[in-house]
């Protein structure tokens, strides 16, 4: 096995294995004793959770763990600080990152050094045209650490930590390239515990948004973020919807239809670059929500 991509998302932990001709040979999940819609920095010295969350890992994995050459982690976005700030592209990079700082510090005035940040520019320029957006990354380092350790437990060396919305982008520039090119869409991802949405635009991402789930009001936020869109991207001429995630259940929201009319709506097929082998294939036919898979995908066709 070449590669190997876990995902904590939710209260499960999903896994595919792909092999050196970027065919996935190994696809399963496992309800897990975490939740990683909640902060998971609290197991940061917890060698139970973190030794019986690697025995679950290691309990769908049926290769030989000492051949996997690289191993990536998709991670509930709920576990990151995600903001969006503006930048003056005439500033430096060390100015930027020392804004960004000062920026997750006003959050986190005792832990902001306990940070990995990294931003995306969304060249909106709403201000002016050196003035652009920019989305802010941030995980606690303590989270990557429980990451790195549930590895080590498996004698796995981790590479990569990625939120799982960011990866699942990856698809619709490897997937739906020529569907993207040169068009505005919306990419949602459907959780039990948010839902996550982002413009692409011609292949970058342009906006961010996200709305908890955490009572049954959730509903009538999620029309206010997607109205809210329309007012703060006015040239939007959105294309086309894409839905992914382990908790939709494939019923489109009428509020589609009602806020972007006459937009199609695709639910994402993470199979193109990355493809399943015949036997799953076979195996995996009767599953009609193999697009929970999309992050994981996303970041194998990333570490190609």
């Amino acid at each position: 096995m070449e590669k190997l991509i876990l995902s904590f998302s939710d209260e499960y932990i999903r896994a595919i294995g792909v092999n050196d001709l970027n065919e996935i040979i190994l696809m399963e999940e496992v309800s897990s004793i975490v939740d990683f819609g909640k902060d998971i920095s609290y197991y940061k010295n917890n060698t139970t959770v973190l030794s019986e969350t690697s025995q679950m890992i290691h309990s769908i994995l049926n290769t030989d763990i000492s051949k996997i050459k690289k191993v990536g982690v998709t991670l509930d976005s709920a576990q990151a600080f995600l903001n969006i700030i503006p930048i003056d592209n005439n500033d430096d990079e060390k100015t930027i990152n020392s804004q960004i700082m000062w920026e997750i510090s006003n959050y986190f005035p005792e832990t902001y050094n306990d940070f990995n940040i990294k931003y995306l520019k969304l060249n909106n320029h709403k201000y002016t045209e050196n003035i652009d957006d920019a989305l802010l990354i941030a995980i606690d380092k303590f989270k990557i650490d429980f990451c790195r350790r549930v590895c080590c437990e498996l004698k796995l060396n981790l590479k990569t930590v990625e939120i799982d919305h960011f990866a699942a982008e990856k698809i619709l520039t490897d997937n739906y390239k020529d569907k993207i090119a040169g068009k505005n869409v919306l990419l949602i991802g459907y959780k039990a515990g948010r839902i996550d949405m982002s413009v692409v635009s011609n292949g970058k991402i342009r906006y961010y948004e996200y709305v908890n789930k955490d009572d049954n009001e959730h509903h009538e936020r999620f029309a206010n973020a997607l109205k809210n869109l329309l007012i703060t991207i006015p040239d939007l001429n959105l294309k086309e919807i894409f839905i992914y995630g382990g908790d939709f259940s494939g019923s489109i929201d009428e509020r589609f239809s009602e806020i972007f009319k006459n937009v199609s709506t695709t639910v994402v097929d993470p199979f193109f670059k990355v493809k399943l082998s015949r036997e799953l294939l076979s195996e995996k036919s009767g599953d009609r929500n193999l697009h929970r898979y999309t992050p994981l995908c996303g970041l194998a066709s990333k570490m190609n």
